[in-house]
């Protein structure tokens, strides 16, 4: 478990976290910190390593004659009550599977309504998944997810972006007979404000949540949105996913970026339009307030300082 104290995330030996996906930054519970290195960069040599066993923060140790068959659990205790949920990897008769299922009464519509949300983007697999009982199963994709795919060319900036720009293009263009002019709906207001962009072209249904650690590739090179968590079915301005899974990246990469441009800079790499990037901070922020509300670890948190560190 990377967190001992208010623990989210359970990895085994089977299902080790990748590069990218340990970011502990803030989450300081015990005693107040000093920062003096880049602790995302070790973290990530470490996964790159295989190390991890050897360098977790801390255990969960199973005895006994009969063992789990669980191989990964996250849970989303932060979220507001409707979208508390867990994620958890099985094995069952030697094949993985996915289970979502609801942490409160209250999110189990939540769960049930991921059984018909489709992914709406061009050349990615939708998982085929069925409600069994309360909880939502879909089989496990083995593959590598796409932002851990980008980890070898995190030092090297333009082969970076190059790959990025491959992915968004192979994955991320719709085609233009799908879309359509946006419109204000009472369901926009309630999930991302009233600001919107005038003119922005839009999907009839759309997944806010293509980030790219939600795709995932398989060895014969077919990729998979391995999360249909987050789609609506009303009009939301496609720009607005991209920005989104690409500040996300940014953030995730940031250790390395950060020294040779800012998050604008490397959106702008992309082609996007910087007039329209407080927009989508304010929609982003909307949906924050909306998934999850406020985040009650912030108030164990421990101060911190940091040292205005470069690498040479």
């Amino acid at each position: 478990m990377p967190d001992y104290k208010l623990p989210d995330t359970i990895y085994t030996d089977d299902r080790l976290p990748n590069p990218g996906e340990l970011r502990n930054y803030r989450k300081d519970y015990s005693s107040a910190r000093i920062y003096n290195f880049y602790d995302a960069a070790v973290a990530d040599q470490l996964c790159s390593d295989g190390m991890i066993p050897y360098f977790a923060n801390s255990f969960l140790i199973e005895c006994g004659l009969d063992f789990s068959d669980m191989v990964f659990a996250k849970y989303n205790r932060i979220r507001n009550e409707d979208y508390q949920i867990a994620t958890i990897i099985r094995k069952v008769d030697g094949a993985e599977i996915v289970q979502k299922e609801a942490l409160t009464s209250k999110a189990q519509k939540h769960i049930f309504r991921m059984s018909s949300n489709v992914n709406p983007f061009l050349n990615v697999q939708n998982l085929k998944g069925s409600m069994q009982g309360t909880k939502y199963v879909t089989d496990y994709v083995q593959g590598q997810d796409l932002d851990a795919s980008l980890y070898p060319y995190r030092n090297d900036k333009e082969a970076l972006v190059q790959k990025i720009r491959e992915i968004l293009q192979n994955h991320f263009v719709p085609d233009e007979g799908c879309l359509i002019d946006f419109t204000m709906t009472d369901d926009y207001r309630c999930i991302f404000g009233e600001q919107y962009i005038s003119g922005a072209k839009c999907l009839e249904a759309t997944n806010v949540d293509m980030i790219l650690s939600n795709l995932r590739i398989t060895e014969e090179g077919c990729v998979f949105c391995i999360d249909n968590e987050w789609v609506f079915e009303f009009p939301i301005p496609y720009e607005y996913v991209l920005w989104r899974s690409l500040s996300n990246l940014y953030y995730k990469y940031m250790v390395y970026l950060k020294n040779k441009m800012t998050r604008n800079q490397f959106l702008r790499e992309f082609h996007l339009d910087e007039n329209n990037f407080q927009v989508y901070s304010n929609m982003d922020l909307h949906f924050y307030r909306y998934s999850i509300g406020s985040d009650y670890t912030e108030k164990y948190r421990k101060s911190a300082m940091t040292y205005n560190l470069r690498f040479v």
